[in-house]
């Protein structure tokens, strides 16, 4: 069975439906010690930047949330958490938005919900950047995700990710969530393809788009070749 969009009713209930709340058992969990991380690293980039009440409130939790572990490396330029026993560098996504309102977003709980939408706008302003769409897991929760690829200055792969407002090299991100890949759509085929399917959302959105644009876009193509064909009759 399919859906009106053509895809599979029990692949897309697997992906679209309370998968926030889909409960692992314990034995299938991943290591809490990285999600605690990952909730450190959350917690700094959303009020680091902030007011010094969100300041003095960090200071207050800092020991719970592990946020004493986190420093910023003058040398590199950018961030580093080091308990001793992991040491990952990481940095802040909205130290490098030029525009205020998404900086604004960035820094605040805005930031959350929006994966999708947001990494293709991030997408669309790089060279070289693919949008990879997956599970990333977090204590007992699975939550589809969708975050930007890149390569920096080194030439070293990186993942962009807007919720959390990190940048950081794909094999630490992949460390951190336990991130499984489930497509890849690269950047460069966003701006031909919105042209094609922008009256469509009303269909499908940006997660559909984005777990199945190659399906999507071979039917579109598809019906516009018969579309074409029966104007020409």
């Amino acid at each position: 069975m399919y859906t009106e969009n053509g895809i599979n009713e029990n692949t897309y209930k697997l992906l679209f439906e309370d998968v926030d709340n889909y409960n692992l058992k314990r034995e299938e969990q991943y290591s809490d010690y990285y999600s605690q991380i990952l909730s450190a690293l959350n917690c700094y980039t959303l009020y680091k930047e902030k007011s010094i009440f969100k300041t003095l409130l960090i200071t207050i939790f800092k020991n719970k949330l592990n946020l004493q572990y986190i420093k910023y490396d003058k040398k590199r330029k950018e961030w580093v958490y080091d308990d001793g026993n992991e040491i990952i560098f990481f940095d802040m996504l909205s130290k490098y938005v030029e525009d205020k309102d998404i900086k604004k977003k960035l820094l605040s709980k805005k930031r959350t919900g929006y994966c999708h939408s947001n990494s293709i706008d991030i997408a669309k302003t790089l060279r070289n950047s693919r949008i990879i769409t997956g599970m990333i897991e977090q204590y007992n929760r699975k939550v589809l995700h969708s975050v930007v690829e890149t390569s920096n200055k080194d030439n070293q792969k990186v993942i962009l990710d807007y919720t959390f407002n990190i940048l950081m090299p794909k094999d630490s991100y992949k460390k951190l969530t336990n991130f499984e890949e489930l497509n890849v759509v690269e950047g460069e085929t966003l701006e031909n393809d919105f042209e094609k399917i922008l009256k469509f959302f009303d269909q499908f959105g940006h997660k559909e788009y984005l777990l199945f644009r190659d399906e999507l876009i071979r039917d579109l193509e598809k019906n516009e070749k018969h579309l074409k064909q029966d104007e020409e009759r």
